[in-house]
């Protein structure tokens, strides 16, 4: 009996060595918005650049422009995402809760950019947090908007200054909360 039980527990060792591997490498596919697939990551803007022009649409189906122009005189944040990314999921309500404090400051914008989003993953995902996002939204269903900042990983944060050159930058939302995005990137007092 003692024998029996001897190579039971060392096939459930066995199994458990064998099945380890699998699952590290099941928790790193799980965390694919941050690493897109293999592909090399290209940065087509980095600090310092001017910030490019891109077009989106709205929920409507309609499409707006925006050109450096548009961020001349205010502080902004662009915020290019995905809604089935989990750390994209950490980071929006964070940006919509630092939008709610600046709504209707005509001194700053946030930009969250749904990259492949249709209206319904946007609209679902947004009713889905508590409290419910508010903040508006923009798709880029083709991700030509994305492909004019970078071409693999989500969530991505761009601070535009007042005129019109990325000043700041991230990739992941780690370190990103409300007062860091008003204070630090936005300047926006909250005192």
């Amino acid at each position: 009996m003692f024998a029996i039980t001897k190579d039971v527990n060392n096939m459930g060792i066995r199994r458990i060595l064998w099945l380890l591997p699998l699952a590290v490498c099941c928790v790193f596919a799980l965390q694919s918005c941050i690493k897109d697939d293999d592909e090399k990551a290209v940065e087509y803007v980095k600090v310092g650049d001017t910030v490019p022009s891109f077009s989106v649409k709205l929920g409507d189906g309609s499409t707006i422009g925006f050109t450096q122009d548009d961020f001349v005189g205010k502080r902004s944040i662009i915020v290019l995402f995905t809604t089935g990314c989990p750390h994209c999921k950490t980071l929006l309500p964070v940006v919509d809760a630092a939008w709610r404090e600046i709504d209707g400051n005509d001194g700053y914008a946030i930009i969250p950019v749904a990259r492949e989003g249709s209206k319904a993953s946007v609209e679902g995902f947004w009713s889905s947090t508590d409290p419910a996002m508010t903040m508006p939204y923009y798709l880029d269903p083709d991700k030509s908007a994305y492909n004019k900042f970078a071409n693999l990983y989500v969530p991505r944060l761009y601070s535009v200054n007042e005129q019109g050159i990325i000043d700041w930058m991230r990739v992941g939302e780690e370190g990103v909360t409300k007062e860091f995005m008003l204070e630090e990137i936005l300047g926006y007092s909250l005192h």
